[in-house]
């Protein structure tokens, strides 16, 4: 009988040990030094990444949502530029993509804080090179031909729940664990790659002054 009873005891202990064990895991690091999270190279990490920082500055989370816009700047350290465009042209980029990001930053912060207010909340994606031959975006389809290594480019649209796109701001690769962003100042370094100019009616253009 006294076996009988420390089999059962036994067995019920060996049960128990995952749940104790589940329960004192480590939790990820969520401190405000630790690094960015890693996300997987795929469409739907990056319109993860996308609809979060929406969802953040919907409801007023600016602190969240300004280390969310953060973790979309390009590595300093990251070699992107030089392993997709080489090495010539990816120092230039590199320099000009540092010296532009403060003022970008304050830029795409105050469309995605306008996006998300407008309640947008879904994100659509367009990759680059596009096989299909149906989409197209000026700018990008100058900016694939200088890759000397293929790279995907995405432009994002966020989208309200009436179906109504707006185009959010950049061109989006995938380097260092995540997605980040370029701007258009840095990309017009590529030789292939010129400025559009775009004529609208005076009465459109005093609408969306902002200082």
């Amino acid at each position: 009988m006294p076996f009988i009873r420390f089999a059962i005891l036994s067995f019920a202990l060996a049960l128990s040990l995952p749940i104790v064990s589940a329960q004192e895991a480590p939790k990820p690091d969520s401190s405000p030094g630790a690094p960015p999270s890693m996300v997987p190279e795929s469409e739907a990490a990056l319109q993860n990444q996308l609809e979060k920082i929406l969802e953040l500055e919907r409801t007023g989370n600016d602190k969240e949502a300004g280390a969310a816009i953060d973790e979309l700047k390009m590595p300093d350290d990251a070699g992107w530029f030089a392993r997709v465009f080489g090495p010539e042209l990816g120092v230039k980029l590199a320099a000009t993509y540092k010296l532009s990001w403060d003022n970008y930053r304050m830029g795409i912060s105050w469309q995605f804080r306008s996006d998300g207010e407008a309640n947008s909340s879904g994100v659509r994606l367009t990759a680059y090179p596009d096989s299909s031959g149906k989409r197209s975006d000026f700018t990008a389809s100058q900016v694939v031909p200088d890759m000397k290594t293929p790279a995907p480019l995405y432009v994002a649209t966020a989208v309200d729940a009436k179906g109504h796109t707006r185009t959010l701001p950049g061109y989006y690769v995938y380097a260092q664990g995540a997605f980040r962003i370029l701007n258009l100042q840095t990309l017009y370094v590529l030789p292939d790659v010129k400025p559009v100019r775009i004529r609208i009616a005076a009465n459109l253009a005093k609408t969306n002054l902002i200082y």
